[in-house]
């Protein structure tokens, strides 16, 4: 390996990984841990100042094990419950007693929050007072990058090179192809990338989940039941999106299920598993998985077990999602972590479709056309925050992904210079870089949704 593979592994590592819960409020919550850890005694009263991107996918969506939602419940079961050395996996194992605790607090009123104007970036500080003390800890960059920790005003922690991961990240990244990332997914040693293989299981149990509990607006369930009807085909299409579906309403909804996040995204993670996973099983390099077709395996039970790949495709399957997740991470250079799309429909979704080209031997050419067709067709879509509906701009993600591969491999193409998809896959990228960069969609969409909710949380 070269050494700029070493560093896209390094990367790869550090930005596919589990993740329970959406991950700004899982964010809030991994720094009011630390802050809380910090402090040493009860929290009394809290303080939030949030980027604006945080606060709106924090806003109104569901906090795992809570059955609340909203940004003042998530930072206050992390201070009382969470672990601040695991991560985004942070409030995993909250007990009701501290459920309780948490949202008490947020009820009454002790947290207050607010927006951090023209941040770079994701930044979230959060400043706690108990006992005639006070802490705070702050993140920024990425969504567990814990930069600093302080007590008192003394600082107890600091990140000399907070910063440099995210610039070594774009270093590392910049200017690479979809070519390049095909010839790492292929020459990358396998027991390197090998646990990407856990993102199908994670999705597959996240999927059961929402079905059973007809997460995401019951979404999921009543696409299974338009293909056992025959309103709709209940093909690898339709499994695509049925399963990104019910595993992102799942998330949104707060119900417990980790998925394998890509790049700061559970839903992201969640596309590229759902139509790769799809492809996959069309192709039959999966074993026995269930259809959307409302008979007994897809009731919501617990079908995780039978996301078994053959020993025979393991390679190829698990090399495909490894494309996947490296496209996903080239176009976060372009667009930032968090951004006025939704990217799990649009530019993750055209990573995902050539991870599925991949799947099926197609060429790099290929790739770079299946995500040029994705992108043309949800570029439109833009993100108003997490919630439950993200289930269907991920169903809408999983499935074009899926659909625009199969058009691919038959050198289907997107028209070159057409609207904002650019001569080639960086062209186009550039061109939503300066759409990301450029306009103020989320002042108006964060405006909106606090106005609704009357303040940045309900119940």
């Amino acid at each position: 390996m070269t050494k700029t593979d070493d560093s896209i592994l390094t990367i790869l590592k550090r930005y596919v990984v589990p993740a329970l819960g959406c991950t700004e409020p899982v964010s809030i919550a991994l720094a009011a841990a630390a802050a809380a850890r910090a402090l040493g005694c009860p929290p009394e009263s809290m303080t939030l100042t949030l980027d604006r991107y945080i606060l709106r996918n924090a806003i109104a969506v569901g906090v795992p094990g809570t059955d609340s939602r909203g940004v003042a419940v998530a930072a206050a079961l992390g201070a009382f419950a969470g672990d601040p050395d695991r991560a985004l996996m942070v409030i995993e194992g909250a007990d009701p007693r501290d459920v309780a605790r948490a949202k008490k607090f947020a009820h009454e009123k002790r947290i207050t929050i607010a927006v951090k104007e023209n941040a770079p970036g994701i930044y979230i500080k959060v400043e706690i007072t108990g006992g005639g003390h006070t802490a705070s800890a702050a993140i920024e960059g990425t969504h567990e990058h814990l930069v600093a920790v302080e007590r008192n005003g003394d600082v107890l922690f600091v990140d000399e090179a907070a910063g440099s991961q995210e610039d070594a990240w774009f270093e590392s990244f910049s200017d690479l192809t979809i070519a390049d990332a095909e010839r790492f997914a292929r020459s990358v040693p396998l027991s390197d990338i090998e646990y990407m293989a856990q993102g199908l299981e994670l999705t597959a149990r996240a999927r059961d989940v929402g079905l059973e509990h007809k997460a995401g607006l019951g979404y999921a369930t009543d696409l299974t039941a338009l293909c056992s009807g025959g309103f709709i085909v209940g093909n690898v299409i339709a499994r695509a999106r049925v399963d990104a579906a019910a595993a992102s309403g799942a998330r949104m909804a707060g119900l417990a299920v980790p998925v394998l996040s890509s790049f700061g995204s559970g839903n992201q993670g969640i596309v590229i598993n759902a139509a790769v996973g799809s492809v996959a099983r069309e192709l039959g390099y999966i074993d026995a998985s269930p259809p959307p077709d409302g008979g007994e395996e897809s009731n919501g039970t617990d079908s995780s077990d039978r996301v078994i790949i053959k020993p025979e495709y393991r390679e190829i399957v698990v090399r495909s999602l490894a494309l996947a997740h490296i496209v996903t991470g080239i176009t976060k250079v372009y667009t930032g972590i968090l951004s006025p799309y939704c990217e799990a429909a649009v530019t993750t979704a055209g990573a995902a479709s050539a991870g599925c080209v991949f799947l099926m031997n197609g060429t790099p050419g290929q790739m770079a056309n299946a995500f040029q067709l994705t992108v043309a067709a949800t570029e439109g879509v833009f993100c108003d925050g997490a919630k439950e509906s993200c289930a269907l701009k991920t169903s809408m993600g999983a499935g074009a992904a899926v659909e625009n591969a199969y058009l691919s491999m038959k050198d289907n193409a997107a028209p070159r210079g057409m609207g904002i998809v650019g001569d080639d896959f960086l062209g186009t990228l550039r061109n939503f870089r300066r759409l990301a960069k450029e306009i103020r969609l989320d002042d108006v969409i964060l405006k909106m949704l606090m106005e609704r909710d009357n303040g940045p949380d309900r119940d």
